[in-house]
């Protein structure tokens, strides 16, 4: 049987679980993604390239998708504004994976076995136990960063969503800064106000804003609600694939694929489907 490499998981798989998984929602549509993240000088969209995506497996996916495991630069905690710099310049970008939710039961499963593994030794881990790991890519190409950090961003909402009634909130200042403490400009400032904003005082996520893409005009400026709604939407979609059996073959959802979002409907935010993450 053939395998492929699992970057996520740093090791080799059965071909029928390997996954090229989108990291900004397809769903979304392509004028969400230029709303969010504007667009290079070369004017590319980018919504079905492989900027936006990474071979891994089903198993991998499905722990991204729910927030468990996100992909952040590969510098240490404690690293200072240079180091976070030269990160940001870097062609070649490398990543680590950070468990948010270490004691969820599918976190304290053992990785899926392989023949290529077994025939070199490599022992069994948890996937709890890739806290701290470095993504091992085979080659040097690398997805968008700004695509991960949406990512990131999404998980930080969900987490916070689950967390923000408990008198020890983990959303801290620090705990975001060490884990994406970069200064890049990934996603248009007044979408990371409309994070900022939904969320309330129920958090403090600062550090979020050193990834905004400052506004060309006043009125550009926020803060707008358009990335919170694609990223809801994006959550709810999880969770009824989830609730399907994760079914690697079946859409949500989907009933148009040339549908694009729309992100200006306000509205959108009174969906009741957020009441299962508090």
């Amino acid at each position: 049987m053939v395998e492929h490499w699992c970057p996520i998981a740093g090791s080799w798989v059965h071909e029928d679980v390997i996954r090229a998984a989108h990291i900004f929602p397809y769903s979304a549509g392509q004028t969400a993604m230029d709303e969010l993240f504007g667009r290079d000088a070369d004017d590319r969209e980018e919504l079905f390239e492989a900027q936006n995506g990474m071979m891994m497996s089903s198993d991998a996916e499905k722990r991204i998708a729910n927030g468990c495991i996100v992909l952040v630069p590969d510098v240490p905690n404690d690293a200072t504004a240079i180091v976070y710099d030269e990160w940001t310049k870097a062609k070649i970008k490398n990543y680590k994976l950070r468990d948010l939710r270490p004691t969820d039961k599918c976190m304290r499963i053992a990785l899926p076995g392989s023949r290529i593994n077994k025939e070199h030794g490599a022992d069994r881990k948890h996937w709890h136990e890739l806290d701290g790991q470095k993504v091992t890519f085979r080659s040097d190409f690398r997805p968008r960063a700004r695509y991960l950090y949406w990512q990131f961003a999404v998980s930080l909402l969900r987490k916070a969503l689950q967390t923000q009634h408990r008198e020890n909130n983990p959303l801290t200042e620090e705990f975001c800064k060490q884990f994406w403490g970069t200064r890049g400009r990934w996603i248009k400032q007044k979408h990371l106000l409309g994070f900022k904003e939904y969320l309330g005082h129920a958090v403090e996520l600062e550090n979020l804003m050193e990834a905004a893409i400052e506004p060309d005009s006043e009125e550009d400026k926020g803060p707008d609600a358009g990335g919170v709604i694609v990223a809801c939407n994006q959550l709810r979609e999880v969770r009824q694939r989830t609730s399907k059996g994760w079914k690697d073959d079946e859409e949500v959802d989907s009933d148009d694929d040339n549908d694009e979002m729309d992100i200006t409907n306000k509205d959108f935010l009174e969906a009741p489907f957020f009441s299962y993450l508090k």
